[in-house]
């Protein structure tokens, strides 16, 4: 086995583990990515429930339909009351 056979082979094994480490790399990035993205999609769901159930007219007007039975009675009745 000559010298070139050798450095290529050190040379392959080093592209080899290269490519390997960085398809790891961008693996657990992908995973960190969704995770830290799950994450802010949950505490925007909980704010957006909270000031909801403070502000249920502005919730409605911006479509969000779930604290709808908290709407301000705003009729004539109920001012007279």
């Amino acid at each position: 086995m000559g010298v070139t056979a050798i450095r290529f082979g050190r040379l392959s094994t080093v592209i080899a583990w290269t490519l390997m480490l960085g398809l790891i790399h961008r693996v657990e990035a992908a995973t960190l990515s969704e995770h830290s993205s799950s994450n802010f999609a949950l505490m925007v769901d909980d704010y957006l429930n909270r000031f909801g159930h403070y502000h249920p007219s502005i919730a409605a007007g911006n479509g969000l339909h779930d604290h709808d039975g908290e709407l301000e009675d705003f009729s004539a009745a109920s001012d007279c009351g």
